[in-house]
């Protein structure tokens, strides 16, 4: 080949390149990473709609998409006791796009063989609410106070029948364990869920119950409950008036709690920006109003806090239902 036959394949060749270059960037680059969150994001609830979780989830969703810029789509997905929803957020993709708010019941969920729960396969994000359970009667009753009750049931061992959201549940371990402190045997009466039980308690079927505020709000607005104390560790603020059974003579403080959590191997920065979304949220002024109109009081931990704190409370339940030989739900 002579030297300008050379010459014009090599023109040839680089035109080639020139013209094929940028389909093969577009289509063989590697893809560049897209600042998170750039689409919609899915919040999984293991609840049924119209539970207390999800209830609050239908409140927040909206402040949150303010806070990442995009929408956020609330999927219900109820099933053995929350398991089938938390193992559904397991196996999604760790990307941060979704998302669980999982309560306390969940970190209980963790030592029941049916189904299996891997609860550390999830990263904590952040903790956003709690809430104290309530030791309630109905208002007719002949308990006034606490130690009214309680000294009631040390005389008539398993005479009180002690209504809760299900076995293994968050009011249902809380509320056993405190009777257990005060020495009264009780006998469990399980139901499907914070509103039954409350609904139980005001038609006489059992003599107490251990709910959240906000399954019990509506009766007590009707006169028809009465709450002789709470569980948390100090006053709730929006129920001020109410006293803990702690501040009543009883060393015993447990509260409920919901937290945000995603799947192993979610990106740091992911879990960052998400939780500091939710850290943004948990300071505006609208949303603490409208979190109070539902009885929630929020309790923001940012995702190294939270984890801290799990490290500690999660072996404390453990040894809670170890001490009360609790089977958990199936």
């Amino acid at each position: 080949m002579n030297t300008r036959a050379f010459f014009r394949l090599m023109v040839v060749a680089l035109m080639i390149l020139a013209i094929a270059a940028p389909v093969w960037a577009a289509g063989g680059a590697e893809p560049t990473t897209e600042e998170y969150p750039s689409g919609t994001v899915t919040a999984i609830i293991p609840w049924p709609a119209g539970g207390r979780t999800d209830l609050a989830a239908r409140v927040w969703a909206s402040h949150l998409e303010r806070e990442l810029g995009v929408p956020v789509v609330v999927s219900n997905m109820a099933g053995a006791g929350g398991v089938t929803g938390s193992n559904t957020l397991i196996r999604a993709r760790p990307d941060g796009y979704t998302f669980g708010i999982l309560s306390i019941s969940l970190n209980l969920s963790m030592w029941n063989k049916t189904p299996p729960f891997e609860f550390h396969r999830l990263e904590p994000v952040a903790m956003i609410f709690s809430s104290p359970m309530t030791v309630t009667v109905r208002a007719d009753s002949p308990w006034e106070t606490l130690d009214d009750l309680i000294a009631y049931g040390q005389q008539n061992p398993g005479a009180l029948r002690h209504g809760n959201s299900g076995s293994g549940t968050s009011q249902h371990v809380i509320s056993a364990a405190f009777f257990q402190e005060a020495g009264v045997e009780v006998t469990h009466v399980p139901y499907g869920g914070d509103g039954p039980a409350a609904t139980a308690l005001a038609n006489g079927e059992v003599e107490v119950a251990g709910a959240p505020m906000i399954a019990l709000q509506p009766f007590i607005d009707a006169g028809e409950l009465r709450v002789l104390a709470t569980t948390g560790e100090r006053r709730s603020p929006l129920f001020p008036d109410l006293p803990t059974v702690r501040e009543l003579g009883y060393d015993f403080a447990l509260e409920s709690f919901d937290g945000v959590y995603v799947p192993e191997n979610t990106p740091q920065s992911v879990i960052d920006e998400l939780s500091a979304a939710f850290g943004r949220m948990a300071e505006r002024p609208a949303f603490i109003e409208d979190m109070a109109r539902i009885a929630y009081e929020i309790s923001y931990m940012p995702s190294a806090e939270f984890r801290e704190f799990l490290e500690v409370v999660n072996p404390q339940l453990e040894q809670v239902i170890t001490d009360l030989g609790l089977r958990l739900a199936d």
